[in-house]
C-alpha cells in the first residue's frame, strides 16, 4: 500500500460529408490557436521516473499541468501552484503504483502510472 506523507506545493468527434467544393482555409490564426492549445489539459511528471528503482521508503513526486486542474495521487488531493505540484509518498518494499491524475474544471482527465521500486 502506498501512503502520502505530506503536501507541498511548489510554486468532440465530427463527421465528414462529400463535397465537391474544397474546403474553406482555416480561419484561424496563430492566436486563436495558441490560446485553445493553452485550454487544453496536458500532465507532466517530471520526477521519478517511471520503472525508478530507489532505496528510501518515500519519494519527492513532481510535475506540471498546463491548464488550472485539480490533481490526485492514487486518490488523494494534491496541492497546485502556477501549474506545479510536489508531493511527498510514502513507499512499500517491492514495486510501488502511483497512480496521477489531473481533472480541469470541464471534467477532461489525465492520467499517468508510474511504478517505482523500493529496495531498502
Amino acid at each position: 500500500m502506498v501512503t502520502l506523507l505530506m503536501f507541498v506545493s511548489l510554486a468532440g468527434c465530427s463527421t465528414a460529408t462529400p463535397s465537391s467544393k474544397p474546403a474553406a482555409p482555416s480561419a484561424a490564426t496563430p492566436s486563436t490557436l495558441n490560446s485553445q492549445e493553452a485550454q487544453q489539459l496536458s500532465l507532466e511528471v517530471n520526477e521519478p521516473a517511471d520503472e525508478s528503482v530507489v532505496t528510501t521508503g518515500s519519494v519527492s513526486l513532481s510535475g506540471t499541468v498546463s491548464t488550472a486542474a485539480e490533481i490526485t495521487v492514487n486518490g488523494i488531493s494534491v496541492a497546485v501552484e502556477g501549474g506545479n505540484f510536489t508531493a511527498m509518498v510514502e513507499l512499500e518494499e517491492g514495486p510501488n503504483s502511483l497512480e496521477i491524475r489531473a481533472t480541469d474544471a470541464k471534467g477532461h482527465e489525465e492520467t499517468k502510472v508510474l511504478t517505482i521500486v523500493y529496495l531498502p
